[in-house]
């Protein structure tokens, strides 16, 4: 079909579908513009703010160079961006991005995106080490919701000589609390700020909590489930704290709704997934704290949210070697024994 032919459908379009067609469009224009838009606050070479950058030439893959005038450097265009080292287009990377805030499986990313599926895998990897990244910086402030997400212990992905593949939906072999379980300690406010990460495996001791304390302000009011092992926490942050331990005692200000809500669109996301491998929960950590915070928004709005937040984080080449070893979650208990 040529384009004379499409436009001549297009005209036989109702009004409101040419109306959303348009808006698309209009969108995904806007999308382009600022994904592609290029602006050095700071040299990545020298670091010198607001520096003098020309063009210096092309890479034989056909990647825009610059060079500072100031120490005479030169980088690629996407020096510091997730795209930095990828043969891949930006907008193979945005697709990757809006697929993975989506939740997609990884075969439909990889029919998206282009690729095979391991390199989808890798994309998709890169992109959360990106956001976990992202995510060691929250602070939340004024007054947080603290409570646990806790998931089995998985090895998906990898067989193990010895042991035995868990079915989807199988349960734990032991009842309730135990050290099959991944604890993922969560603190955040109710403007979707929120910081979630597993320290180790199990009901939480005082200094796995204590690792909340770099990401929470001093003096927060705290709501908590009652759990003792956030004592010595509000201690420290020299904190208020008013303990829950039923939904007899919440009221319209004390209550641990906002979290409850977190972590049942977690669960929601972790089954649509069937589980994800339990060394790299923390990434997935940082994945559910980004979509929280995008929720609501448009596959538009959110693409350019994340690669705005992505944009300049000081992060090393990730290769793909060193990506499967990067700030893996290795609790003594997540090992299995033979």
């Amino acid at each position: 079909m040529n384009i004379e032919e499409i436009i001549t459908k297009i005209k036989e379009l109702p009004e409101f579908v040419i109306n959303k067609i348009v808006s698309i469009l209009q969108e995904y224009d806007v999308e382009l513009n600022q994904s592609e838009t290029i602006i050095f606050e700071k040299c990545p070479k020298c670091g010198k703010e607001h520096p003098h950058i020309i063009k210096g030439g092309k890479t034989k893959s056909g990647k825009q160079m610059y060079r500072c005038k100031d120490c005479n450097a030169r980088f690629i265009s996407d020096y510091g961006f997730i795209t930095f080292g990828s043969r891949l287009s930006k907008e193979a990377w945005n697709e990757a991005i809006k697929s993975t805030l989506e939740g997609e499986p990884l075969t439909f990313m990889a029919n998206r995106c282009r690729v095979s599926r391991l390199s989808a895998f890798y994309m998709r990897h890169k992109i959360m080490v990106h956001l976990e990244k992202i995510e060691s910086s929250v602070i939340i402030k004024d007054a947080a919701e603290l409570d646990e997400k806790y998931v089995q212990k998985s090895h998906k992905g990898k067989h193990i000589d010895g042991v035995s593949p868990r079915k989807r939906g199988e349960r734990a072999s032991k009842r309730g609390l135990s050290k099959e379980k991944v604890c993922m300690l969560t603190a955040l406010d109710r403007e979707k700020s929120s910081f979630i990460r597993a320290y180790n495996m199990g009901k939480p001791s005082s200094l796995d909590v204590m690792n909340l304390s770099s990401h929470i302000d001093k003096e927060t009011f705290l709501w908590t489930d009652g759990l003792a092992s956030y004592n010595d926490l509000a201690a420290y942050l020299g904190s208020q704290k008013k303990e829950l331990k039923s939904h007899m005692d919440y009221d319209k200000v004390n209550h641990l709704n906002t979290v409850n809500s977190f972590h049942s669109a977690i669960e929601s996301w972790y089954l649509s997934m069937r589980g994800v491998a339990s060394k790299y929960i923390n990434r997935y950590c940082a994945l559910f704290s980004i979509r929280w915070l995008i929720k609501g928004m448009s596959s538009s709005e959110a693409l350019l949210k994340v690669r705005a937040m992505i944009k300049g984080i000081d992060m090393e080449h990730l290769t793909n070697s060193n990506m499967n070893k990067h700030s893996l979650f290795d609790a003594p208990n997540l090992r299995w024994s033979v």
